[in-house]
């Protein structure tokens, strides 16, 4: 069984990212995807990280997705001890 393959965690993270795209495509997963990364694999904070979405609900989507990756993400490491 092969596992499945995002190319938004083999992204470079240096420099800016435009994301467009039609109504449910993932922009919010990208956009968390790569948020997540930055947070994680870099060390940045979260104030250090810019990003612009068109409306109140796109805003909170992303964060809540944040929030999970961030949450998986620390539950892995911690497992993984």
């Amino acid at each position: 069984m092969s596992a499945v393959h995002d190319a938004f965690l083999e992204l470079p993270l240096d420099g800016i990212r435009l994301i467009e795209a039609s109504a449910g495509t993932g922009k919010t997963f990208t956009l968390a995807t790569l948020v997540t990364r930055l947070v994680i694999e870099r060390g940045l904070r979260v104030g250090e990280i810019l990003a612009v979405t068109y409306t109140e609900a796109a805003r909170r989507n992303c964060a809540n997705a944040c929030a999970c990756a961030w949450n998986s993400r620390r539950s892995w490491r911690t497992k993984s001890r």
